[in-house]
C-alpha cells in the first residue's frame, strides 16, 4: 500500500532536467521508500531503487537515503562521476535546508512551550504523551495554549 509520495527535480552538469518520483509503501512486516528515476537528460526511464525499514529511518529529509542509493546506482560509471557529484551536492543542499528549517521550527516550538504555564507543562508531563511527528507536536502545543487561555 502506498501511503505518501513526492517528486524531486534536479539538474545534471549540462543543465538538463532530472525527475525522480518517490513513494512510501507499507506491508505486513515493515515499510520503505522507493525512488524511481523518471526522466534524465532528455530520456525517459523507469529505474528504481528501494529501501526497506523495520523501525524508523534517521534522515535529514524524507527519501534522503533512497535518493542517494538511486543516484549512486544510476551514475555508477567513471564517466558519470561529475554528474553524480553534482547531484550529490544538490541532495546535500536539500538536507542542509531541511536541517535549518527543522532547527528554526524547534526553536519556535521551544519558545511557545516555555511560555506555557507551569500547570499546563505538568499536565503534559503527567499525560505521558509520545509524539512521533511535527503535526502531533503542533496539535498538542495548540491544545495546551488553548488550555492556558481558558485557565487565565
Amino acid at each position: 500500500m502506498i501511503t505518501d509520495n513526492k517528486t524531486f527535480n534536479f539538474k545534471d552538469t549540462n543543465g538538463n532536467d532530472i525527475q525522480v518520483d518517490c513513494e512510501t509503501y507499507e506491508y505486513s512486516r515493515g515499510w520503505g521508500h522507493r525512488a524511481t528515476l523518471v526522466y534524465a537528460g532528455g530520456k525517459w526511464y523507469n529505474f528504481s531503487k528501494r529501501k526497506t525499514y523495520y523501525n524508523r529511518t534517521y534522515e535529514r529529509f524524507k527519501y534522503e537515503s533512497v535518493l542517494y542509493s538511486l543516484f549512486e546506482s544510476f551514475y555508477n560509471r567513471k564517466a558519470d562521476k561529475d554528474n553524480l557529484d553534482y547531484i550529490i551536492a544538490q541532495l546535500k543542499d536539500i538536507a542542509d535546508n531541511e536541517s535549518r528549517e527543522a532547527e528554526k521550527w524547534f526553536k519556535a516550538f521551544e519558545s511557545r512551550y516555555n511560555a506555557l504555564s507551569d500547570n499546563t507543562k505538568e499536565h503534559i508531563k503527567n499525560a505521558d504523551i509520545i509524539l512521533t511527528d511535527k503535526e502531533q507536536a503542533e496539535s498538542i502545543l495548540k491544545l495546551s495554549e488553548a488550555f492556558d487561555l481558558l485557565l487565565k
